[in-house]
């Protein structure tokens, strides 16, 4: 699993080649914000059941603050699942 975030997106960015994409799918902290405080308040226990696995983190804007070139993503919701992880994301980040 993923520690820092913010690290580990900057060094994807910085080893990418000029115009080189980063491909991500990933399940997000919720706009809603009800279901987003849910998220953040199973947080502790997912990553434990989950070794690691984070509900509440913000993927999307450690993206963009890795200096990324240009970024294109698309929010959806899975049908099936529990609540706290059926907001998703998938895109590409072009170095």
């Amino acid at each position: 699993m993923v520690k820092d975030l913010d690290l580990v997106v900057s060094e994807i960015r910085r080893t990418l080649r000029p115009g080189g994409q980063f491909l991500f799918y990933e399940h997000v902290i919720s706009q809603d914000k009800r279901v987003g405080r849910l998220q953040t308040l199973a947080n502790p226990i997912w990553k434990f059941a989950t070794t690691g696995c984070n509900l509440d983190r913000d993927i999307v804007s450690a993206i963009r603050d890795a200096g990324f070139q240009r970024i294109e993503l698309r929010r959806f919701s899975l049908s099936v699942g529990l609540p706290i992880t059926i907001p998703n994301i998938v895109g590409t980040a072009h170095a």
